[in-house]
């Protein structure tokens, strides 16, 4: 997890090259947070259910087309296990 206004990246170089390149990045962040921050709500709250029995999460998604590793991965930083990887 992250603190609010931690930095997690720094770029130098020209103005067009940093402004094309964020963009991008900014939205592989989003999209691999979400699928991160999804997975753990789900396993916090699999793990606090009081079963005897924890009930594994199992990451099974459907992914983007040449993003499965980002997604597999994402899942397993959110807590989740990999599902046929």
């Amino acid at each position: 997890s992250l603190e609010p206004k931690k930095v997690i990246c720094e770029w130098s170089g020209s103005a067009s090259s940093v402004l094309a390149f964020e963009r991008t990045f900014i939205n592989l962040a989003a999209y691999c947070g979400g699928i991160a921050t999804q997975t753990n709500v789900l396993v916090k709250k699999a793990k606090n259910a009081g079963l005897k029995n924890t009930p594994r999460i199992t990451g099974t998604r459907k992914t983007l087309p040449a993003y499965r590793d980002l997604a597999i991965q994402s899942t397993l930083i959110g807590g989740a296990h990999p599902h046929r990887y």
